[in-house]
């Protein structure tokens, strides 16, 4: 998780996700999301993070796997912002 270790995704770390996630075989981006228990990064960071990281997953075609403490609101409401009803989800 990405957003656990970094205060802001350096360009660098999110090219070589991407790169990554272009790979046939890789058929989904997780685990991602929020965690306001720990808040190793500040909510408004984290919530960039993972809305880029959904905007992404959504372009390629990739299923999503969902982290949430603590924060249950935040995710279902920008959930519903970036990610279509039919794409796949496992919470």
């Amino acid at each position: 998780m990405v957003r656990k270790l970094v205060k802001r995704t350096p360009v660098q770390v999110e090219a070589q996700i991407l790169e990554a996630m272009k790979h046939p075989r890789c058929v989904g981006w997780g685990e991602m999301g929020l965690d306001y228990h720990y808040m190793n990064s500040p909510a408004d960071i984290q919530q960039e993070v993972f809305r880029r990281q959904l905007k992404h997953a959504v372009r390629l075609g990739k299923s999503l796997t969902i982290h949430t403490r603590e924060a249950d609101d935040d995710v279902e409401r920008i959930l519903k912002e970036e990610v279509p009803r039919d794409h796949k989800v496992s919470v």
